[in-house]
């Protein structure tokens, strides 16, 4: 064999080990992209069971953006700050309480029941905390109770109140609806006396009608007086001589006086003694009698 043909040979055992080795990497690449579409297809069959676990747990999960807007609304819930109304000790926002001037913190709906009882009891107005006046806010009571509050606020503090005399109307009649001794009712026109409260007298002097002297009569000999501004009777059946009317009227019961500025006594000690002995009898009375009822329920005590 001449070298032309040698070398003709070499030249075709390389070429055949060339393609030999090229079939073995295409089978190799072969393998390894049949090995990664099936770990790709096990991760989607995973992704497809979780994704299936999810929807069962949760039918309707939520969208990304409501996720973030519960997020957010969560954070500013939890930004309120809240303190307790002194009143109902209730948790409220710290923006809708009211503060006094004593520093005690009120929510909308204890200010309202303030007022709303101050309206109806004469003895609870003017509505106080720690001896200063409420601020009447509307924003808080609203406009439809103070304008009610506003006119309670004129009758309670006018001295010697006339009413109409007609008992089934009995409406306070304010100083501008009074012309001389005679007021009128603002309801119905009815006219009133307003010395002796009773139906107006034009033609002829105010005579007392009999059923006021009667209970002025009374009143002398049981030793009761009347309050110098609105004119109540007022029984002192114990205690000091310093009378609080319902009308805020501070006097003496003695003399009348604005108290504090007289020289009568502050008490009458045999008053007081009278006063605690009657208590004790009467509560000994009611033990006594409570006893007894006992003693026949239960046939005796043994």
């Amino acid at each position: 064999m001449d070298d032309a043909t040698l070398q003709l040979v070499l030249q075709l055992q390389q070429a055949d080990l060339k393609e030999d080795d090229d079939e073995e990497e295409d089978d190799e690449e072969e393998d390894d992209e049949e090995e990664d579409v099936g770990q790709a297809e096990d991760q989607i069959g995973e992704t497809e069971n979780r994704h299936d676990d999810v929807s069962a747990e949760c039918p309707t999960p939520r969208r990304w953006w409501e996720t973030l807007m519960h997020a957010g609304f969560a954070r500013w819930r939890g930004a309120i700050r809240t303190q307790k109304c002194d009143m109902c000790m209730d948790e409220q926002p710290q923006t809708s309480l009211s503060h006094t001037t004593c520093n005690h913190k009120y929510c909308s709906g204890c200010l309202i029941n303030i007022f709303e009882a101050s309206i109806t009891d004469e003895s609870l107005f003017l509505p106080k905390c720690c001896g200063n006046a409420f601020p009447v806010a509307e924003h808080v009571l609203g406009n439809e109770l103070v304008e009610r509050w506003r006119v309670k606020e004129v009758e309670y503090t006018t001295p010697n109140r006339t009413y109409c005399h007609v008992p089934a109307c009995s409406v306070f009649i304010p100083s501008s609806n009074i012309n001389g001794d005679v007021g009128h009712c603002p309801v119905y026109w009815h006219s009133t006396c307003t010395l002796c409260k009773g139906p107006a007298h034009p033609n002829h002097a105010c005579e007392q009608d009999q059923a006021t002297q009667e209970v002025l009569r009374i009143a002398a000999k049981n030793n009761w007086q009347r309050c110098p501004r609105c004119q109540a009777i007022i029984e002192l059946n114990q205690g000091c001589h310093h009378i609080t009317c319902r009308c805020h009227n501070e006097f003496c019961y003695l003399c009348l006086a604005e108290w504090k500025t007289c020289d009568c006594d502050r008490w009458d000690e045999e008053d007081l003694l009278d006063a605690y002995e009657e208590d004790y009898n009467a509560r000994a009375e009611n033990y006594n009698a409570r006893a007894e009822n006992y003693n026949a329920a239960h046939g005796g005590i043994q």
